[in-house]
């Protein structure tokens, strides 16, 4: 079965937009639209307050679509946009972020699994890619390590999904990457509460008025067992995640306390 994937990121044109649209090329027909600008740990936030602004460029013989919006504000635009897309994706899939997305504390705030959550809100399933850098590779020309394994393992990852489907109740998959993927196993894991400290930085402006910047200060081992703790290891890390957050037991926990 020929199968369409979306594609999209939180990056806009990154080292990681490119590997993935080669990866995926490889194996159906794909569509890119991403952010125009640098769009990270926006979540799934929209944009309503203002109009939207679509352009295309041409890298190779790709047309990659620019929106003028968030991560998610693209996968509604590409489902929702009459004839925007040829048909209905199979899949999509997005990043690959340049910095992992582990942890709830990172995942929640990740624009790059904000587009995933969108996409299962309509029914689609989607895979976010990320990969894990150290402090020093955090420059303005940062660049995916290992390149050629990370895209042998997204190939394996994606096709084993469009052959067997989701894991059961499972709408998005969250995959980090160490920075040495060659010979790193694959495990699958639940995520972490958090992976650093959060800390605010108090400044002073020259005319005196204080700013604050907020950052993440020294780097959690994490739950036992968890995304970040296994990546720490050196192995890739995927965790299942459901968009659903309440469940049959919770419902009736509820119902004792409130419908009285």
């Amino acid at each position: 079965m020929l199968a369409m994937l979306l594609i999209t990121n939180d990056d806009g044109i990154s080292d990681g937009l490119k590997i993935l649209l080669y990866a995926a090329s490889k194996i159906d027909s794909t569509e890119c639209i991403i952010p125009s600008r640098q769009r990270s740990a926006v979540s799934k936030s929209l944009i309503f307050h203002k109009p939207l602004r679509l352009s295309t460029e041409k890298i190779g013989k790709r047309n990659i679509h620019h929106l003028s919006g968030t991560p998610a504000d693209c996968v509604l635009f590409a489902l929702h946009k009459r004839k925007f897309l040829p048909s209905r994706p199979h899949l999509l899939l997005s990043g690959i972020n340049l910095g992992s997305n582990i942890s709830l504390h990172s995942i929640y705030s990740s624009g790059t699994v904000g587009a995933c959550i969108e996409a299962a809100t309509y029914g689609l399933p989607a895979i976010a890619f990320s990969q894990h850098l150290y402090s020093k590779d955090w420059g303005e020309k940062k660049k995916i390590k290992d390149a050629k394994e990370v895209e042998k393992q997204i190939l394996k990852i994606v096709r084993t999904v469009l052959k067997y489907g989701m894991p059961s109740g499972c709408d998005i998959l969250n995959v980090n990457f160490p920075e040495k993927v060659k010979g790193a196993k694959i495990i699958i894991c639940s995520p972490s509460m958090h992976r650093y400290t959060p800390t605010v930085l108090s400044r002073k402006h020259p005319y005196g008025v204080p700013y604050y910047w907020i950052v993440g200060k020294g780097y959690f081992h994490g739950d036992k067992g968890s995304d970040v703790e296994k990546l720490r290891e050196g192995n890739i890390t995927i965790t299942p995640l459901s968009i659903q957050p309440t469940d049959e037991k919770m419902l009736l926990s509820a119902r004792k306390l409130f419908e009285i």
